[in-house]
């Protein structure tokens, strides 16, 4: 626009579910000209009861009249999905938020692709070799040395007497496969917490995961996995095989 914000411009909720944010908040404290950007934060309360929530907010300028950016009568919002009983990883893949150390990559990715990448398989090969009829995520860190994939889910309410669970390998094939797995929360805009940690090399064996998370009942938190390279990114592509979170 041609106009710069100050103190007197504020963010306005408009519709929708307004998850305990409040009803008007300062746009800034300072001046933003044409052509500059802001962040706009503001507190919500996550519900209780699972589905998806949306807050619509407008704009109001110091004459009053509420605006959207370039088009007046649209919104801008804020929308979660709350879930709650049994939570598949599989089933949710590409509602997660996949990233390397920089990047926020797509889902489902390629298993050539060397920023990192994460797809579904419906009839996955173990380290093992055998064939299972239980889905799976494979996961490949980017290559370089200590590559990272870290998978970030939506704010959900975790389960009472909840557990982790899944069986986590190495792809049949990368014999040098070695990784650790982290798995962490993050409550609100708190520094991550981590819960705990695994360390897997390509031996042949599997290891089967049952992490309790009863420390986390009732709570709404973010759940994120992350996979680290110890050192070299080759070979590095692990299956977790058939991941929930449930009681």
């Amino acid at each position: 626009g041609s106009c710069t914000w100050n103190a007197d411009y504020d963010v306005v909720f408009s519709s929708g579910d307004p998850m305990n944010a409040p009803a008007v908040i300062p746009l800034t404290e300072s001046s933003v000209p044409p052509g500059s950007s802001l962040t706009i934060s503001m507190p919500f309360t996550t519900p209780l009861e699972g589905g998806s929530y949306r807050a619509d907010f407008k704009l109001r300028n110091a004459d009053g009249v509420l605006f959207s950016f370039k088009d007046p009568s649209q919104t801008f919002w804020v929308e979660i999905q709350v879930m709650t009983g049994k939570i598949d990883l599989v089933a949710m893949a590409c509602s997660i938020r996949w990233s390397n150390a920089s990047t926020e990559l797509p889902c489902p990715g390629l298993p050539t692709d060397t920023s990192g990448f994460v797809y579904t398989d419906f009839a996955p090969v173990l380290e093992t070799g055998a064939k299972d009829d239980e889905p799976a995520l494979w996961l490949g860190v980017q290559q370089n040395p200590n590559g990272i994939l870290r998978g970030t889910l939506p704010v959900m309410l975790i389960p009472d007497n909840a557990k982790f669970s899944t069986i986590l390998g190495c792809s049949k094939d990368q014999e040098s496969c070695d990784i650790t797995l982290r798995l962490s929360y993050q409550e609100g805009s708190n520094p991550l917490v981590e819960i705990a940690r695994w360390q897997k090399v390509h031996d042949g064996n599997l290891l089967i995961i049952n992490q309790d998370l009863s420390m986390l009942s009732g709570k709404s938190v973010r759940i994120i996995l992350q996979l680290e390279a110890n050192g070299s990114p080759q070979g590095d592509i692990i299956h977790l095989l058939a991941p929930i979170i449930a009681p």
